[in-house]
């Protein structure tokens, strides 16, 4: 209670000073003025940017601390301009994005608590002497894409403290480090790329500089002087990269202890000196990527034990030396991508107990052995991709289980084997996608429970573009339940019932993006869409094992498969009597043996049933099944993917509605039949008859076809033939003889005399 008392007053006060609080002036229409965080300290800021102003707003807060007058109209500062408005409390000041082309001396002398400065992106072309009379506290100055041809220096101040100084994309032509170290005595950050810099040089060797951070990218330089940065014993980084650099002499760097960063990326780089960095014990990070190395010397980082980053991608090497990174023990990152490696030594990273990143990827790897990545426990990201002739040794294992990410796309892999990924039970993301994987052994494969057990933190899978012809995807739903994205396009499936699973899973869970390139192909060969994958029919048992028969006759490849054996993989069933024995229509079924004639008998994919009704059956439709062995005569007999059944009336039947299951001499246990159903002998019976008719009906009208053919054209050979031997010609004249003759036999008529 007594704590409560206290509190309140407390609260009350600080609603009232809430409420008289003094309001921020600001002017209207022009800045937008609000207090902002920096630092954990509250600073009044007034935004002024984008408002076409020509000069600094009258009327703005005293309070003020930090102005943005960016995106304006502004083309020149006075040297009175913040003490006329009254703002004199500035600690920053944006001037970004204008027109300024000069700035007065003595411009900023009253601002004596400005620290930062920003004037990037003017028309500024040079600083005159005392611009920064008067600002002790200023560290930052950026005059980035203006138009400064020189070092900026005001020879009037020499004691400034500015730390950073960003003078990049402007048009300076050499960087004198002694200058710099002259006139910025404290600076620590200088940034001069995207200028006009051939050259980095040192006029004096005196070495009292704070300098840590040099970036000079972007720029023309063709050679690293041992001595440019000889007066920068504190240099940290050193990124030279994007320029017209050669090579890495020897002890380029050796001045510089403290080097711990080193950018010489997308220069011309043939060699780098094998006592380039001998003289930096502290160096973490080399980027040497996109030049013209053909080879690396085995002690370039012999002298570097806090190694952990190198990057040569890009390049042209063929060999890594099984020394390069021996004396490395605590690299993490290795890149070697888009180089011409053709082999790959099995100890070139024994010596890297916590490397967590290999990139070997765009190469040309044949092999890799089953022992290099034994010693790397700690392996997070291995990508071989586009090693188009890469095989892995047969006994390769990743013993990293801290692996997450594996790429090994474009690599022409038809086989992994079943062990490759045993402890990588973190793996998130796995690319096999443009290979030739026709099946996954281990990751499609329902049977290999103990191998999918270790990829449950599955993310990402990419099985596109390979040669699979199925998928399962029970494993994806109930192990991998991790999984975020299933690619499976531009693989030729067949249209079978897993296939169709897959549709569904993926309209349930949304892994599998629906993209065009999903086909399948159906029994006639025709392309469906995935779309349409939906309306398979996996009802009848028939069509679930129309994969399963295909993958068979693809394995046998026999010749003796011919097309009419094909069409009795579904159940072919004779009828030779059929007989209703009771009201209630009861069958009985007894099992012959089956044989085969003159060689070796081909599985089918189904059975075969023919149904002979009993002479006797009971009252209460029961079905006998009495299974006998099975013979094979004159050849090798081959296992059948499903039993062969004829049903033959027997002599007895039971009186109750049960069936006795049939007793296999391959299944001891068996009293049970497999899980099929029978057709129904009527509907079968029925559609078998009409079948017979139709073909009788084609096969008659075919005859009379041919028949009335062979008429007709046995006809016109005769008429071709009598004609071309001239027997109606020869008629003809006969004829006129015989008129001839008959008429001068004839007497003369003679008129009667009158």
């Amino acid at each position: 209670m007594p704590v409560a008392l206290h509190v309140v007053p407390l609260i009350f006060i600080s609603l009232l000073s809430c409420c008289f609080a003094e309001e921020i002036a600001c002017p209207a229409g022009a800045c937008a003025c609000k207090y902002v965080d920096k630092d954990g300290i509250p600073q009044l800021l007034s935004n002024c940017s984008q408002a076409s102003l020509q000069d600094v707003p009258q009327g703005l807060d005293s309070r003020t601390t930090a102005l943005d007058v960016s995106d304006n109209n502004i083309t020149r500062l006075q040297n009175d301009t913040f003490d006329r408005i009254g703002i004199l409390h500035l600690d920053r000041v944006f001037l970004r994005r204008n027109y300024i082309v000069g700035l007065e001396s003595g411009t900023f002398r009253k601002l004596s608590s400005l620290s930062e400065l920003h004037l990037e992106s003017n028309l500024i072309t040079s600083i005159l002497p005392g611009t920064f009379w008067g600002n002790p506290k200023l560290i930052m100055l950026n005059l980035r894409n203006n138009r400064l041809s020189s070092l900026p220096v005001d020879i009037a101040t020499f004691k400034n403290h500015i730390q950073e100084l960003d003078i990049g994309d402007n048009s300076i032509q050499k960087v004198d480090t002694y200058l710099v170290q002259r006139y910025y005595p404290e600076l620590r950050r200088l940034d001069v790329s995207r200028n006009r810099i051939s050259r980095f040089f040192s006029t004096s060797p005196l070495d009292n500089s704070s300098l840590e951070v040099v970036d000079a990218s972007y720029n023309y330089i063709t050679e690293l002087d041992p001595s440019a940065f000889s007066s920068a014993s504190n240099l940290k980084e050193l990124n030279v990269s994007n320029n017209e650099i050669s090579s890495l002499s020897e002890d380029v760097f050796a001045r510089n202890p403290e080097l711990v960063r080193v950018d010489v990326t997308n220069n011309h780089i043939l060699i780098i000196h094998r006592d380039a960095f001998r003289k930096n014990p502290k160096i973490r990070e080399i980027y040497a990527g996109s030049n013209s190395m053909t080879y690396l010397h085995p002690d370039t980082f012999s002298k570097n034990p806090q190694l952990t980053k190198v990057t040569v991608s890009w390049n042209k090497i063929e060999d890594i030396h099984p020394q390069t990174f021996y004396n490395n023990p605590d690299l993490e990152f290795i890149d070697f991508n888009n180089d011409n490696l053709k082999t790959l030594n099995p100890d070139v990273f024994q010596n890297n107990p916590i490397l967590r990143s290999v990139d070997l990827s765009s190469n040309s790897l044949v092999r890799i052995h089953d022992t290099t990545f034994h010693k790397n426990p700690n392996l997070e990201y291995l990508r071989l991709s586009k090693n188009k002739h890469l095989r892995f040794h047969s006994g390769l294992l990743i013993l990293a289980s801290s692996l997450k990410v594996f790429h090994a796309q474009h690599c022409n892999l038809s086989h992994l084997s079943c062990d490759f990924f045993k402890n990588a039970t973190n793996l998130r993301e796995l690319l096999l996608d443009n290979n030739n994987f026709t099946s996954l052994d281990c990751v499609s494969n329902t049977d290999s429970d103990e191998y999918v057990d270790t990829l449950t933190e599955l993310q990402v899978i990419d099985l596109s573009n390979n040669q699979l012809q199925t998928i399962d995807v029970e494993i994806f739903k109930n192990k991998m339940t991790q999984l975020k994205s299933l690619r499976i396009e531009g693989n030729p499936f067949l249209c079978d019932c897993k296939l169709r699973n897959a549709w569904l899973w993926s309209q349930e869970v949304g892994i599998i993006p629906p993209q065009p390139q999903i086909t399948c192909t159906d029994m006639q060969q025709r392309p469906v869409p995935w779309d349409d994958v939906e309306h398979l029919d996996c009802n009848d048992e028939s069509h679930t094992e129309v994969s399963e028969s295909t993958e068979t006759r693809t394995e046998e490849s026999s010749s003796s498969v011919t097309k009419s054996h094909m069409e009795e993989s579904t159940y072919a069933v004779t009828y030779m009597h059929l007989e209703e024995s009771t009201s209630t229509g009861a069958r009985t079924f007894t099992e012959e043996p089956t044989s085969t004639v003159g060689g070796t008998r081909t599985e089918e994919s189904n059975s075969t049933i023919r149904g002979i009704p009993t002479e006797e059956s009971t009252s209460t439709g029961a079905r006998t099944f009495t299974e006998e062995p099975t013979s094979t005569v004159g050849g090798t007999h081959t296992e059948e993917s499903n039993s062969t059944i004829r049903g033959i009336p027997t002599e007895e039947s039971t009186s109750t509605a049960t069936s006795t299951q049939p007793q296999h001499a391959d299944h001891p246990e068996g009293n049970r039949m497999p899980d099929r159903a029978v057709p129904q002998v009527e509907d079968i019976n029925i559609s078998t008859r009409e079948g017979r008719r139709h073909n009788s009906m084609i096969v008659i009208a075919v005859l009379l076809f041919l028949l009335l053919a062979v008429a007709l054209g046995v006809c016109l050979v005769m008429f071709y033939v009598r004609r071309k031997q001239g027997m109606y010609k020869v008629s003809s004249t006969n004829n006129k003889v015989q008129k001839n003759r008959t008429d001068v036999s004839a007497p003369a008529y003679v008129p009667p005399a009158l």
